[in-house]
Parts: structure tokens; C-alpha cells; sequence
């Protein structure tokens, strides 16, 4: 009975789960069951543990907690279940409790995730890992299986007699050379590495997965998660195409809209259709790819080596002073829907600020935000009249602007004009930077925000 309702309660929450997952509370389809997608990024799921994998790793780990011995609750087992026997020897009888017999069903394989080191050698001689593997040859198999390691040991050193009687003379010239301190108590050691937990040391030892070349590529930060959950849904055959509907007993059209010339498939959607090709041969220009033949498997191989690629790529980004005579203005403008904001400060060439300000403007987009703020910062050092000037600014694309590279558009045009007009009356040179390297102007500019008028002020740095 309490095996049906713990399978009951699983499916229930599974089910809760997966609407959570896939659609929340709108009234959608369900394309891949909690099972497939519990399973480590590796394997190209998700990265997160089913119900069942997480009661087999909390059985596990109660019996790991049963074997140490070390407080209340395994006295009480040890004295219910085990009065006898060894607890490896022990099986399951009826009357005996649902999370007792769980715990049995996981115990071959918990042995092979721990051995003891030796202190008290209050553990078992024949049924503990506590030596070297393939160290212990018996003697005799009728041999007495309760003997315990302390059995062994006579005052200071292990009793020659004793172990001439157990095991061959090949075991004893092994078992000879372990030493250890009787004072202390016996002690688990759990087998993870140093980059591991017991969970994830457990789960590895009870699930094998198949590992893909694109599983932990795919959730990287440069992806935004509803880019990569798509990405992870096409690749795994979870996306509503004809051919997948069709399989879920649903009815549709049997051509592709954009063509009219095939069933609507995956592959067909993203690689054979003629529309497809033109969009992917617009995208590969310049990435060397042969898109004749273009499928999942030369795309998830493209992936990993643009990732490796995008990934090794550090850049060191810093603030650098000026040199003298010049000053140097970090600028940054910020919008969002309510408000436009800039910012900036104005420092010499030992990192001395000389002037910082914050204000809003009035603007309809993030560029004519960044835009007035360098205009104003033009003004104000035409007003000072300084005249050696370096502006930094985190917008690479109104750098291209200002040096003519680009052609501006129409509503930028307006303050380009302006700010060649001031450039008439003092030598300045513009400079990108990242957004890491203007972090002051930038929090000024938010700043800004909570300004009902320009300020403008002076410190020592």
C-alpha cells in the first residue's frame, strides 16, 4: 500500500512539474516527460534530477549514515534489523518498514562508494572494504565470517597467529604494512573527487549517461535561456512540426507553408528547404561553412569549435589615465520607456576628478541619450575652456558616427552637428571603451534618473 501511494504522489508531482515547465498556467502540450529532460547537461537535458533519481540518492545516503554508526538513529536500526547478522548480509522480511527495505535495495551498490580507515578496528574483517582491494585471500570459506579487524590485532601490532589462520602468508605481508592510530575512531572515507559532492559521487555511481559533444555548450551565459531552452528543444525533436503533431495524433497540413514542396520536419525546416538555404548562406559567409550538405550533426560540430573560440577570448578592460596636458570625460547615457538619463566626470592625468555631473534629458532612444550626453560634455569643457580633451564613451556605434565611418541616421543627425560645431573650438579625440571601463559614468547616469535638475559638482579623488 505505501509503495502504491508513494508512486501516486511521484506522478502527481511529476505532472505538476512538467506544466510548470512547459506552459505554466496556459493550456498547452507537454513535449518531453520530467524523465528526459532529469538528466545532467552533459547528456543534453537540463541539468537537474528527476524525483526517482533523487529518492534513490536519499536512500543512498541513509545507508552510508546507517554504516557509520555514529548517533541514535542508527543504534536504533542496527538494534531492530541487524541483531545478528551484518548489515550486508541482512535481507528484507515482511513487517519490516518501506524506507528499510529501500535502503537494502541500494546498499550493493553504497559498497563500492566508501572504505574505512582503521582506528578502534571496530568493523568486520571480511564483510568491510578496509584494505587494498584483491589483499584479503581466505584460508578456508568456511572460515567464521563474524571475526572483527580488532581480533586481529595484539598489543601494538597485528597478531601473526591469528592472521596465519585466516588468510594466506601473501595477505599477511600486505596487511602487515598498513598503519594507523588506535586512539582514533574508525572513520568512512566516502570515494569523491575534490571537485564532487557525495550526490553527485552517488548519482554518477547509480546513472550512466551518454555525454554529447553540445549538452554544457549550450547553456552558456552568452545565450539568453530562452534562446538555448529553444535550441535544447529543436535538437532533442521538441518543437510542434508536422511530423512530431503527427505522432501526438493531431492533424495538419501535409506540405511546409514556405516552400510547398515537403512534409514539415525539423531537418526539412532548418536545412533542406530553399528559403533555409538562402538564410543560412546569408549567415555563413564569412564562417567557412559548407552549406551543400548542412545538417545537426555539421552544426552542433560548428557550435562547439565557435564556442572554444568565443570562450578563449579575454579581453582585460581598465581605466587608463591621460596623458599630460589632457583631461580625460567618461560619458554614458541611459534610457529606458519612463526615463533618459546621462553622466559623466571629467579627471586629469593623475586620475584627479575635476568635475562629475549627472542629469535627464529628453530623448526617444538610448543613442540620443548617449548622443546628448556627449554634447553636453563638449559644452561644458568649451565653457572651462579646456582644451586638450579625450572623451570616452561606451557606444561604438556613435564613435563610427563621429569619425565619419558610418552615415548617421536621420534623428542622430541633429547632434553630430552640434558636436562638430563645439569641436571647432578645442582639440578632442574619441575613444571607445566597454562597459566594464566606464562603470562610474554609468552609474552616474542612472543616477541621474532621481535628478529633478542638473548636477554638476567637484571632489578629490
Amino acid at each position: 500500500m505505501n509503495q502504491i501511494l508513494w508512486k501516486i504522489t511521484q506522478l502527481m508531482l511529476e505532472r505538476t512539474f512538467s506544466r510548470f515547465l512547459w506552459y505554466g498556467n496556459r493550456k498547452n502540450r507537454i513535449w518531453a516527460s520530467l524523465q528526459k529532460a532529469a538528466k545532467p547537461l552533459y547528456a543534453g537535458a537540463l541539468g537537474f534530477k528527476g524525483f526517482e533519481q533523487l529518492h534513490q540518492i536519499s536512500m543512498c545516503k541513509l545507508w552510508l549514515m546507517f554504516k557509520q554508526n555514529d548517533n541514535l538513529w542508527p543504534n536504533f536500526r542496527h538494534s531492530k534489523y541487524c541483531r545478528t547478522d551484518h548489515p550486508n548480509q541482512v535481507r528484507a522480511k515482511l513487517g519490516d518498514s518501506m524506507t528499510w527495505k529501500q535502503m537494502l535495495k541500494m546498499k550493493e551498490q553504497d559498497e563500492n562508494l566508501y572504505t574505512w580507515e582503521l582506528g578502534q578496528c571496530n568493523i568486520n574483517f571480511w564483510q568491510e572494504k578496509w584494505c587494498p582491494e584483491n589483499t584479503i585471500e581466505p584460508l578456508d570459506e568456511n572460515l567464521d565470517k563474524n571475526i572483527m579487524v580488532k581480533d586481529c590485532w595484539e598489543g601494538q601490532k597485528w597478531s601473526q597467529e591469528v592472521l596465519q589462520k585466516v588468510i594466506t602468508e601473501n595477505s599477511m605481508r600486505q596487511i602487515s604494512k598498513l598503519q594507523f592510530d588506535r586512539n582514533n575512531k574508525d572513520r568512512m572515507i566516502i570515494k569523491v573527487n575534490s571537485t564532487q559532492s557525495v550526490t553527485q559521487a552517488i548519482y554518477n555511481q547509480l546513472f550512466t549517461q551518454e555525454e554529447t559533444s553540445w549538452g554544457e555548450n549550450l547553456w552558456k551565459k552568452f545565450l539568453s535561456p530562452s534562446i538555448a531552452f529553444f535550441y535544447w528543444r529543436v535538437l532533442n525533436n521538441l518543437i510542434p512540426t508536422d511530423d512530431i503533431l503527427k505522432l501526438k495524433v493531431l492533424k495538419g497540413p501535409s506540405k511546409f507553408y514556405l516552400c510547398q514542396n515537403s512534409e514539415e520536419t525539423a531537418t526539412h525546416l532548418f536545412f533542406q528547404c530553399d528559403f533555409s538555404k538562402k538564410v543560412w548562406g546569408s549567415l555563413t559567409i564569412n564562417f567557412h561553412i559548407n552549406t551543400i550538405n548542412l545538417g545537426w550533426e555539421q552544426l552542433k560540430k560548428c557550435w562547439s569549435n565557435w564556442k572554444d573560440q568565443i570562450c578563449s577570448k579575454v579581453i582585460k578592460v581598465d581605466w587608463k589615465k591621460p596623458s599630460y596636458p589632457h583631461l580625460k570625460v567618461s560619458t554614458d547615457g541611459s534610457f529606458t520607456t519612463h526615463t533618459a538619463e546621462f553622466g559623466g566626470v571629467f579627471r586629469d592625468y593623475k586620475g584627479r576628478c575635476i568635475i562629475f555631473f549627472k542629469a535627464s534629458i529628453i530623448v526617444e532612444d538610448a543613442l540620443k541619450a548617449e548622443a546628448g550626453s556627449l554634447y553636453w560634455v563638449i559644452k561644458m569643457a568649451v565653457i572651462n575652456r579646456w582644451t586638450q580633451i579625450q572623451a570616452e564613451v561606451d557606444s561604438f556605434m556613435l564613435i563610427e558616427y563621429m569619425t565619419g565611418i558610418v552615415v548617421p541616421p536621420w534623428h542622430i543627425q541633429q547632434w553630430i552637428i552640434k558636436i562638430k560645431h563645439l569641436n571647432k573650438e578645442i582639440q578632442i579625440n574619441y575613444c571607445f571603451t566597454y562597459r566594464e571601463g566606464n562603470k562610474l559614468a554609468n552609474y552616474l547616469a542612472i543616477e541621474g534618473a532621481e535628478s529633478q535638475r542638473v548636477t554638476v559638482a567637484t571632489l578629490t579623488c
